[in-house]
């Protein structure tokens, strides 16, 4: 009996990271603006890097020309394996 789950306690849980994901992207526009208000949605103050929703030349187009301090959503990591930056444009250093 102690080996069964329910399917919706680990669709809960699946979600968790996603969930701490927003809210960190919430904190650090909060502590980038100064406020609550936002002039843009955050998917495009703040892309997801990884989810492909738009062309990958207009999001970095958009980011380019952000004149605030930028910050991005993204599961893939930002450096290569020698530990340099990767050039988003790129995508190698």
């Amino acid at each position: 009996m102690g080996g069964f789950r329910s399917p919706r306690r680990r669709h809960r849980h699946r979600h968790t990271g996603e969930v701490r994901n927003h809210v960190t992207q919430r904190i650090v526009s909060l502590l980038i603006f100064d406020s609550p208000d936002l002039y843009a949605p955050m998917a495009h103050i703040s892309p997801w890097l990884d989810m492909n929703t738009r062309p990958v030349d207009d999001v970095l187009h958009e980011l380019d020309a952000q004149t605030h301090r930028r910050f991005v959503k993204s599961h893939s990591t930002t450096r290569t394996s020698e530990g340099r930056p990767v050039d988003l444009h790129r995508g190698r250093t």
